[in-house]
């Protein structure tokens, strides 16, 4: 997926931006690791086992601006293959660790749902 300053996930219907009152400290609180170039960016594997290697992971960037967000869901912690988590019905646990996350983000107006 191409940055853009809104995102979706493959599969599922709604749709994000990136919230008006986003701060650095909420990122970096909320797992997002700083680049060496200002961005930031945040990876997770959407599963309780944490020795779980075969699990999708998150993989999400916002720009240091602001204005570009990129998300994906990749197979695993070493792919670069995006994957549909909504397609598959053995990925359940996944997509409710990923609602979780989201809703995290949106409490710490970090992203919000766009209409």
């Amino acid at each position: 997926m191409s940055q853009t300053a809104t995102f979706s996930i493959l599969g599922s219907s709604k749709k994000f931006q990136l919230h008006s009152n986003i701060k650095r400290y909420s990122l970096r609180d909320h797992g997002f690791m700083e680049t060496k170039n200002g961005n930031f960016q945040y990876e997770r594997p959407l599963s309780t086992v944490i020795t779980d290697s075969k699990a999708p992971v998150l993989k999400m960037t916002i720009s240091k601006n602001f204005d570009r967000v990129r998300l994906s869901i990749v197979a695993s912690v070493n792919s670069a293959k995006k994957i549909n988590i909504y397609k598959n019905e053995h990925m359940e646990d996944a997509r409710e660790l990923l609602e979780f996350i989201l809703k995290e983000f949106i409490e710490a107006e970090i992203i919000q749902e766009m209409n």
